[in-house]
């Protein structure tokens, strides 16, 4: 394969995200899907984008919704995906894993990662409200484990359910299973800020980093290019909404695009839109002045702020602040 800085140079989308639907069979207090459900992508189009990602040069696909099994011809477009020669991941809250699933799972030769919201049925399920989902979800997991099929946890970190996420990630680390705490929370996808309400505290993020209970790479010695591009988005990477709807991210919302109305060809290579990300460099982003900006997790951290700037989700600065404190007072120790 070309190398990495070649296949940047000329925007191969090697990793695309298709979000299959909107239906989803949990009811999570923090979820950011759109409810509508009508007018989604038919099998035939769905084969149709896939097969265009192919020709385009991409070479991994992450199915995903809301939650992707709810479509019933989730395993038809599955393993066309693969008989494409695409590398298969699939986002899933691992409800719908049974042991059927998981034989069919285990014939895709795929990786999957799972949500998890606590250590416990009460914690879990009072965030998801769909009471039994904890022991559907673990019941899942462990049949993924004994079918040897690779996977990781997703634990979304929520003020709700705080208390518990060092206890699982002890447990999780005990199980061997891979994971990620995820802090980071982000506004609807119809533009709602109530889930904003959800972030942890700022107590509760300080004694997180204290604890690593985020990433211990706070990467504060991040190169200083100021010429460095902001994000692998538009470049590398995108995303698909179930209605065919091209964005530089699941998080960057701004739609370049449209499969049902234009080709991928046509708009990955020439979208006005697309052009702009990817001539972004650190120094044009608004908070540019800030001597964290070439730390943050840009490619999931850039959002469109209300007068259309690409800016960094006010969010990773106060993890960055939170960090940089407690590098401080380690180097004072």
């Amino acid at each position: 394969m070309a190398s990495y800085d070649k296949l940047r140079k000329n925007n191969i989308p090697l990793h695309f995200s298709i979000s299959l639907t909107n239906q989803c069979n949990l009811k999570c207090i923090h979820c950011l899907r759109l409810k509508d459900s009508k007018n989604e992508l038919s099998t035939l189009e769905v084969k149709d984008i896939i097969s265009q990602l192919s020709k385009a040069g991409c070479v991994c696909i992450t199915l995903t919704g809301a939650e992707p099994f709810e479509r019933k011809d989730f395993f038809e477009i599955a393993g066309f995906v693969r008989e494409k020669g695409f590398a298969l991941r699939i986002l899933s809250n691992g409800t719908s894993i049974d042991e059927k699933t998981v034989n069919r799972l285990k014939r895709l030769k795929c990786e999957l990662r799972i949500t998890l919201y606590g250590i416990t049925a009460r914690t879990h399920d009072s965030i998801t409200q769909v009471k039994g989902s904890f022991g559907r979800t673990m019941k899942g997991l462990k049949l993924l484990e004994k079918a040897k099929i690779p996977f990781d946890i997703a634990v979304v970190v929520l003020k709700d359910n705080f208390f518990e996420i060092e206890a699982l990630t002890k447990e999780l680390k005990r199980k061997k299973w891979k994971f990620r705490n995820d802090f980071v929370i982000y506004p609807g996808l119809d533009g709602s800020l109530d889930p904003l309400n959800l972030r942890i505290t700022d107590e509760q993020l300080a004694y997180a980093v204290d604890k690593r209970l985020i990433d211990s790479d706070d990467g504060l010695s991040a190169q200083n290019d100021k010429k460095m591009a902001l994000t692998d988005a538009a470049r590398l990477n995108g995303y698909i909404s179930s209605m065919g709807k091209i964005y530089p991210s699941f998080f960057l919302k701004t739609e370049v695009g449209n499969l049902r109305k234009d080709s991928f060809h046509n708009i990955w290579n020439h979208s006005k839109k697309l052009k702009m990300l990817r001539d972004l460099k650190v120094k044009d982003v608004p908070c540019s002045h800030c001597l964290y900006k070439y730390a943050c997790n840009r490619d999931c951290g850039l959002v469109e702020d209300k007068n259309g700037h690409i800016t960094i989700a006010s969010e990773w600065c106060r993890i960055m602040e939170a960090r940089k404190e407690t590098r401080n007072h380690e180097k004072k120790d």
